[in-house]
């Protein structure tokens, strides 16, 4: 079946529509002409705008489009869409301050174990008062430095814990 007049009018409407909603086209822009920016990156994607493309870009194509003469029903849906891309942006900004926060507290932990791990590797050695002197020369060392080895060991595999609790719940964030 060949296509009519009427349903190649209502493609080119819905085209200019949905043209409208992927590029966010702002309430205030529905009562006159917008500017589309059409433009293929180095990788070869080609990306849509209402604003000009960074500096450079080849390939770039303007077009107008003239908005005063959308319907109230494709006013409404563009609103709608607008409405659920602020929403999506919304989610995308809570999402990477999870993940920026998630990503802090990896740093944290990791500071936290290599200084844990520092300290227990420097801590090998008795301090004073750790060795009691024998009369014959030789010495044995205290319970005190067996208790500072187990803390600082303690410290260290706490450490370990933290860091492997911190990667989990960064992986565990869902998009």
């Amino acid at each position: 079946m060949r296509p009519t007049l009427k349903d190649m009018s209502f493609f080119l409407r819905y085209s200019v529509v949905a043209i409208g909603l992927a590029l966010g086209v702002t309430h205030d822009a529905l009562s006159a002409q917008t500017s589309v920016y059409e433009w293929r990156d180095a990788s070869g994607v080609i990306s849509y705008s209402q604003f000009a493309p960074p500096a450079g870009v080849k390939n770039l194509t303007v077009r107008q489009i003239d908005t005063k003469d959308f319907t109230p029903a494709q006013r409404l849906a563009i609103e709608a869409q607008l409405l659920r891309d602020d929403k999506a942006l919304a989610d995308t900004s809570r999402i990477r301050e999870r993940i920026a926060s998630a990503d802090a507290a990896v740093d944290l932990a990791l500071v936290q174990l290599a200084q844990a791990e520092r300290a227990l590797k420097g801590g090998r050695e008795p301090l004073p008062g750790e060795r009691l002197h024998n009369a014959g020369g030789g010495s044995r060392l205290l319970a005190s430095f067996f208790t500072r080895q187990r803390q600082l060991a303690e410290a260290a595999q706490q450490a370990r814990e933290q860091l492997t609790e911190a990667y989990r719940l960064r992986d565990a964030i869902q998009p």
